[in-house]
């Protein structure tokens, strides 16, 4: 188990090219996105399986801490918006690091319109707290 922020733990993960997938022990699934990295729809699909397997299908709440320069295309978004992009959903808070990405997920809420709640946010301990709204 690794530890991380204000005592939560890492339960278990999963590794991708992408990203580290994690169960936290507050039932959170944290994505931690690499940084310098394009994702594309193939890692975004990854990513859901992951969530998936790490949160025994169910649906959670999900975490996306944004490496730095990580961006997303067009396509990757209008697949994270989708009911696929989703099925693990409850509601999702990216953690941004940057203005392109604000500009992006500004975006992303806007125009691709996510089937769940989601927002953006610059301080973990914000996102945390909004997604725990939805409990």
């Amino acid at each position: 188990m690794t530890s991380i922020k204000n005592n939560i733990e890492i339960l278990s993960k999963i590794e991708l090219k992408s990203a580290t997938i994690g169960l936290r022990s507050d039932g959170i699934i944290q994505f931690l996105v690499k940084s310098n990295i394009g994702v594309t729809v193939e890692d975004a699909r990854e990513m859901v399986d992951a969530a998936g397997k790490l949160g025994g299908e169910k649906k959670h709440l999900i975490l996306i801490i944004a490496g730095k320069y990580a961006l997303a295309d067009k396509e990757t978004r209008e697949f994270a918006a989708s009911s696929e992009g989703n099925k693990y959903t409850i509601a999702g808070a990216f953690v941004i690091r940057s203005l392109a990405q604000r500009i992006l997920g500004n975006a992303y809420i806007k125009v691709n319109k996510p089937l769940t709640p989601t927002a953006l946010f610059y301080k973990e301990e914000d996102a945390v707290n909004w997604l725990k709204k939805f409990l």
